[in-house]
């Protein structure tokens, strides 16, 4: 074999091998895209997955939401209505020592003592009543915490 032939065939394989590095390189990048590809499926999947998750503290969430302005609601008609029993007691209170003013000192020592009494009732009845606001506010507060926690747990499923 001549110097040329030899030369010319070390091209040849220096071209085969080029060709071979090119097929390794499509190679490579092939195996990236179906890697691609298949992390892409595993996300859909997964955020498929989720989507019943996400729904149902978005549910929680809107459901604690409505608790909590339940509660708002009940407390300030407990408060309406305790102020409203108040006012009562003491508009009776007021008449009743408003009709013994006019009498002798005993009817008046009397109305005194009634009105003393209808007072003390409501005083009762506004502090039972602000009670039960305060535990209204009591659970309202733990709800908002709830309703921080789902918001919390909410914003992390949705990302």
């Amino acid at each position: 074999m001549a110097a040329t032939e030899f030369l010319q065939a070390a091209d040849e394989a220096r071209r085969l091998l080029r060709g071979f590095k090119a097929f390794e390189t499509v190679a490579a990048a092939l195996d990236m895209a179906g890697l691609a590809e298949q992390a892409k499926g595993e996300a859909e999947a997964a955020l498929v997955a989720l989507k019943p998750q996400i729904d149902a503290a978005k549910a929680e969430l809107y459901n604690a939401q409505a608790e909590i302005e339940n509660a708002k609601i009940n407390a300030n008609a407990l408060v309406g209505a305790a102020q409203e029993r108040a006012d009562a007691i003491t508009a009776q209170a007021q008449a009743v020592a408003d009709k013994y003013t006019a009498s002798s000192e005993q009817a008046l020592a009397d109305a005194a003592t009634r009105c003393n009494e209808m007072l003390s009732a409501a005083a009762v009845a506004v502090a039972e009543s602000t009670a039960e606001r305060n535990a209204l506010v009591l659970e309202i507060d733990t709800l908002q915490g709830k309703l921080d926690k789902l918001k919390a747990q909410a914003s992390k499923l949705l990302g």
